[in-house]
């Protein structure tokens, strides 16, 4: 095995990233990859980053020999790059002596121009030393490289992201949370000393840490380089759409003025999910701020207040002698400017981005159980010494009770203890002549792998499901059947089984629907029946809800329609910007329906660990996604035969301003039929062309597994795909790999898991992975003894 070159190790100590005992801890991890191939400096970099000693930022340095771009001065290594910008980007940063964290902010800067640039950081820093208020943004030092023509400005590291990320993600943002930050921002110019102000406010400068403090950064950094910016001053390209217009045309220096400016368009921006102007050029942008005055918030946001609205537009006159910014004002636009309410209000709202299915904003976290702890472990203590003391109280003496797991309505009538023991051990004489003679009853808690049957009985009969306690929690006891009841509420709802067994939940044509902000079902077995003569009415899941997350759930169906969807989902509010969030996770699906139809706009999914056989589509969006935006539909390590498609979307009266479904498979396979297609639009072909879906889906990720002579996408009108156009054509497609494969029974099929189908391959596409593909099934039957 061939060792690293005598330049990488040299590269890697120098800069202190990994020494020579590090990189002999990888020789076993970098046998195993080449496989007896030579082993080139690349897979020994490939390793170091698996072992933690590398970012796959400084590695791709290393891999291109710049390893220079990596040295901030001699006391700090580039670690990754936070902000893409080619004037101004940003990079998290490591001091190497202390494993500090801080940001780097780099500029190019013209050889001939250092020696002023110099002088205006050294006058820049001058002024930060005056600042008494507390300001942990403010940039700490500066190096200067006049090899590369750099100037490296370094501040503390921040626990947060800037406003771009949060913007990308959410789209737009409420006006509460709006409110809150420009009362921070005010507060923070007011703290500047006088005459200082920040000169470049934009969405990539705005930071909001996780403990819901806003941050601005690198104040006063852009005037360094550029102190009187013209049109052929490189300028940052979001900086245009913030940037006050007297700035380019009368080569003034910030003021307050121009401060209001960008200031009024951040917060049009973050209310709108759109800059004011949307040009592409920044010349042509300049010029819309010149001689346009920007339209009313309410435009494009139509459920933002008279108040805020009336204050942007005070704040983006194109005359800055119009423009009026008190900063006292501002600083009380929200909750009258209380530090610690803006912060807590903030905390909560990035708590929304940890996961990949968003906590609510209204959620409520879970009660804390001390109280409820310590109050039953004082009811038993007293229980017990009232029933020691029985006797001396002068109550009667106890009957003798024995305990059961049965359901109440199955329990027999009291017998005495000897009597009722004989009966359990005796066998019980059959009767030929009844059917149900030869079926016991069996204990759900005790036997839960085994499932009663729900076919025999009639849906009137089984008892409704009971109503959510205080906290929106619908816990189930038995493994029922419960039989599916209207369920409504303002707070969110959860449906929990048991804990080693999927408690049944019967669904049929009188089913009433589910009415909540967020539906959680945990642990449950959803069985859709249709016991009605007609077959006008059909059974199915009727959910209104801005958020489903579904753990460890199967559905199946037995009422034998396959015209009516399994789930039809919407939202309760479609104002919420959390609205139209699906989460999957250890679910199965058995139906012969579309699975799931989501009548409102999609704005995230993720499938992990989804079995479906279904011949129709899994997902059906009627509405399409959430237009303007990326929306992401995840799926991994998931399973789809049947033959239907993943997503169908309905554009049957012309392509509507959809935004972008980014499907992004990873580990998953899907088989479908050879009629039809991954998506399928439901349209006239002649309303579609490449062009068009390119702008309404695109396929990422490293694993989406499809037969090879598949389709990506088609267009269905009257029930069949259209044969002519090219439709793919200008799609855009990553992570999608080919292979043959195909679904099996398996004989021995596990009792929690009914007619369980495995994927088999015959060809196997190259994989970073040695997992098996698909839905793990293992995985399926343990995960309700998990929650």
């Amino acid at each position: 095995m061939e060792p690293p070159s005598e330049q990488l190790v040299a590269d890697l100590e120098s800069l202190q990233l990994a020494s020579r005992r590090d990189i002999a801890a990888c020789r076993t991890a970098v046998r195993r990859a080449a496989r007896g191939l030579p082993a080139f400096d690349s897979v020994w970099i490939h390793c170091l980053v698996a072992a933690g000693k590398l970012t796959p930022f400084q590695a791709a340095r290393l891999e291109n020999q710049t390893t220079d771009e990596l040295k901030v001065g001699s006391s700090y290594i580039l670690a990754d790059q936070i902000h893409f910008d080619a004037v101004l980007p940003v990079f998290r940063a490591t001091e190497t002596a202390s494993g500090r964290s801080v940001f780097v902010t780099r500029m190019k800067v013209d050889r001939e121009d250092l020696k002023e640039v110099k002088s205006r950081f050294e006058r820049r820093f001058a002024e930060y030393r005056k600042f008494t208020h507390q300001n942990p943004s403010l940039p700490t030092e500066y190096f200067i490289n006049a090899d590369r023509g750099e100037v490296d400005v370094v501040s503390p590291g921040l626990d947060g992201q800037p406003m771009t990320q949060f913007l990308i993600r959410r789209g737009r943002v409420p006006e509460d949370v709006v409110r809150c930050i420009a009362a921070q921002v005010a507060l923070q110019m007011r703290a500047f000393p006088e005459g200082f102000f920040h000169g470049d406010l934009r969405l990539a400068n705005l930071w909001l840490d996780r403990k819901g403090r806003v941050h601005l950064a690198n104040p006063g950094v852009y005037a360094c380089l550029h102190p009187f910016p013209t049109i052929h001053s490189l300028a940052p390209k979001d900086a245009y759409d913030t940037m006050a217009p007297e700035r380019i045309s009368e080569r003034s220096i910030p003021d307050l003025r121009s401060e209001a400016y960008s200031l009024g368009c951040l917060l049009w921006q973050m209310l709108t999910g759109r800059p004011p102007h949307l040009v592409a050029d920044p010349l042509a942008k300049l010029a819309e701020h010149q001689r346009s005055e920007i339209v009313d918030v309410r435009e494009f946001a139509t459920d933002v207040s008279e108040d805020l609205a009336r204050r942007i537009r005070m704040m983006t006159r194109p005359d800055p002698a119009l423009r009026k910014l008190k900063i006292d004002e501002l600083v009380l636009v929200a909750e009258r400017g209380r530090q610690s309410k803006l912060e807590r209000r903030l905390k909560r709202f990035v708590q929304t981005f940890e996961t990949a299915a968003p906590r609510m904003l209204g959620e409520r976290q879970a009660p804390s159980r001390k109280k409820a702890v310590v109050a039953a472990v004082l009811l038993t203590v007293i229980a017990c010494v009232v029933a020691w003391n029985r006797q001396h109280l002068g109550f009667g003496q106890l009957e003798q009770l024995k305990a059961s797991t049965i359901p109440a309505e199955l329990s027999p009538g009291p017998l005495e203890l000897n009597e009722q023991i004989a009966a359990e051990t005796e066998e019980p004489e059959l009767d030929e002549h009844d059917p149900n003679a030869g079926t016991p009853t069996v204990a759900a808690e005790e036997f839960p792998e085994h499932v009663a049957s729900t076919e025999d009985s009639n849906s009137e009969s089984i008892p409704v499901l009971p109503t959510p306690d205080s906290d929106g929690l619908v816990r189930l006891t038995s493994i029922g059947p419960y039989r599916m009841s209207e369920l409504t509420g303002g707070s969110p709802i959860r449906i929990v089984g048991l804990t080693n067994a999927r408690s049944q939940i019967v669904v049929d044509q009188n089913s009433g629907p589910i009415v909540t902000p967020h539906l959680v079902l945990q642990n449950v077995e959803f069985i859709v029946r249709d016991e009605s003569s007609s077959r006008s009415q059909s059974a199915g899941i009727t959910i209104r809800s801005d958020q489903l997350t579904c753990s460890s759930c199967l559905f199946r169906d037995e009422s034998g329609d396959s015209r009516q969807p399994l789930i039809r989902l919407s939202a309760e509010d479609r104002s919420n910007l959390n609205a139209g969030r699906l989460l999957l996770t250890d679910c199965v699906f058995l139906t012969t329906k579309p699975a799931i139809s989501f009548e409102s706009p999609l704005t995230t999914a993720r499938f992990e660990n989804v079995f479906a056989n279904t011949p129709a589509s899994f997902l059906t969006l009627s509405a399409g996604v959430v237009s303007g935006f990326r929306v992401p539909l995840i799926v991994e390590q998931s399973s789809f035969s049947g033959g239907g498609a993943l997503v169908e979307i309905r554009a049957a009266e012309g392509m509507p301003a959809y935004g972008l479904l980014s499907i992004q498979g990873n580990d998953s396979v899907i088989d479908v039929h050879p009629e039809r297609a991954i998506v399928e639009f439901i349209a006239p072909p002649d309303s579609l062309d490449a062009e068009k879906i390119a702008k309404q889906v695109e396929f990422s990720g490293t694993g989406l597994i499809i037969r090879a002579d598949r389709d990506l996408v088609g267009v269905r009108s009257n029930g069949t795909l259209a044969e002519e156009g090219d439709f793919e054509s200008k799609l855009t497609v990553n992570g999608v790999l080919s292979g043959e494969f195909r679904f099996e029974k398996i004989d021995e099929a596990a009792a929690c898991f009914p007619g369980e189908e495995r994927a088999v391959f015959e060809t196997l596409p190259v994989r970073d992975v040695l997992t098996a593909p698909g839905f793990d099934s293992a995985r399926f039957c343990s995960s309700n003894s998990e929650l």
